[in-house]
Parts: C-alpha cells; structure tokens; sequence
C-alpha cells in the first residue's frame, strides 16, 4: 500500500467530526423547534367555536435537507391561520405566530451556532 502521508486517518478524521456536527446541530434544531412551538401554542386563541384547532394545527415539518426545519400553523380544519395572525377588517390580529419567534429567535439562534462548536470541541477530548 502507498504511504499517503496520514491523509486517509485525517480525511476519516474529518467525516467523524462533520457527521458529530451535523448529530448535534440536528439536536439543537430539534429542541428550538419544539421550544418555539411550544410558546406559539401557548399563546394560540381558542375559539368556543373551533375547539383549538388552530392551536393543535401549530407543527414542526422536516425541511429542505437535514439541517432544517419548517414550523407551520394552519392545515385543513384549520386553514383560517394567517386570518388570525394578521387580523381581517372585523378583527385585530392576534401575534401567535411570529411574536413568540421573536421573543425566542435569538436563543434559538444562539443555541444552533453554539452547536457546531461544542461537537469540535468535544471531537478534540477524544
């Protein structure tokens, strides 16, 4: 066999780290996801006349790769959702949605980017 100077244990190095930071990241994702849900959920009208179902119509999809995630309110039974947020002539909006991923974006966004780094880190112990 070819010596190839330590290149093949750095380049499987590499894919052990990559795939630590793509697990945690995933994680951290997962866990925001949940939190911001949670708190939209929360602060979701119920309606007498719906009986929450724009509340439990509040979920968290799969994205476009794996590094994302898609947060969603409204599906059929509740398809009224951005009537609600944004208010109509008769009714003043009620901020479920984006007022509480306001209130914890910067978390969220703290706690993702810390991510990566704390795999490397953790990568380096051993």
């Amino acid at each position: 066999m070819a010596d190839d100077g330590n290149l093949s244990n750095v380049l499987r190095a590499l894919e052990r780290v990559k795939r630590e930071i793509i697990e945690d990241t995933s994680k951290a994702l997962d866990k925001s996801a949940a939190e911001v849900v949670a708190t939209m959920k929360s602060v979701a009208p119920v309606a007498d006349v719906d009986g929450g179902e724009l509340r439990d119509s509040i979920r968290v999809e799969p994205g476009d790769h794996e590094l994302s995630r898609t947060i969603i309110a409204g599906d059929a039974k509740a398809d009224y959702a951005r009537f609600v947020e944004f208010g109509t002539l008769d009714r003043p909006p009620a901020n479920f949605f984006w007022g509480p991923w306001r209130l914890l974006r910067r978390r969220v966004q703290g706690r993702v980017n810390r991510a990566p780094g704390a795999a490397i880190r953790r990568f380096n112990r051993g």
